[in-house]
């Protein structure tokens, strides 16, 4: 219980603000292209860790794409853990790979189009921005970008991103 107090303090002065509770396990629709779009739905979120660089989530999460706007087909989807590091200054996506972790630098501001998906649950999980609806964007919270988004590196454990 005592690492909880350090990382809800962090949260807040991060700015973070998480999808409330009750919304979390709504399918949320991503990025479209093509008259097809990525949904995703949140399927549990605990905090992994906090340090200075941000607040680490670990999240199960369940991908599917669909062509219609109730975004039907997610019995197909694929179901992963990932981890994000929340962080005004340094966002990242972190996932397996092989029996190691890959961080992923992330550009929620202005992703690239590989990433729209991507970025669009890091604003859901990290910001509460449900995509569509009025109010702040990414790219109001991310408005610079890098001039080059650093190198991801393998890690032993998700975790050793906070590092």
């Amino acid at each position: 219980m005592r690492f909880l107090r350090p990382a809800l303090a962090l949260l807040l002065l991060a700015g973070l603000l998480p999808a409330p509770a009750a919304e979390a396990a709504r399918a949320v629709r991503g990025s479209c292209e093509g008259g097809t779009c990525t949904w995703f739905r949140e399927l549990s979120r605990d905090v992994a860790g906090a340090s200075a660089r941000g607040t680490l989530l670990r999240l199960e999460i369940r991908w599917w794409t669909s062509a219609d706007r109730q975004g039907s087909g997610e019995e197909e989807g694929r179901q992963e853990i990932l981890y994000f590091l929340c962080s005004g200054s340094g966002p990242a996506l972190v996932g397996r790979e092989g029996r190691r972790w890959r961080e992923r630098p992330l550009d929620p501001g202005q992703p690239a189009p590989a990433d729209r998906a991507v970025a669009t649950a890091y604003g859901w999980v990290c910001h509460g921005i449900v995509p569509g609806a009025r109010g702040p964007s990414l790219a109001d919270l991310y408005p610079n970008r890098p001039a080059a988004l650093r190198e991801g590196r393998l890690l032993q454990r998700p975790e050793d991103v906070l590092r």
